[in-house]
């Protein structure tokens, strides 16, 4: 699913949108997204990027 705008559309009644923040313990940063989830099952993500 292409991006933020086919997940959009993928959106039906109940599901959740989340930020999913995974850390990686020793390293700097990791691997970070908006999840799309449906039934507490995880159906589609999009990543981003922070720039500082």
């Amino acid at each position: 699913m292409p991006g933020w705008i086919g997940m959009v559309e993928a959106i039906r009644p109940g599901d959740v949108l989340r930020e999913v923040i995974c850390d990686k313990k020793g390293h700097r940063g990791g691997v970070d997204f908006i999840g799309l989830f449906r039934d507490g099952t995880l159906v589609a993500e999009w990543h981003y990027v922070y720039i500082d």
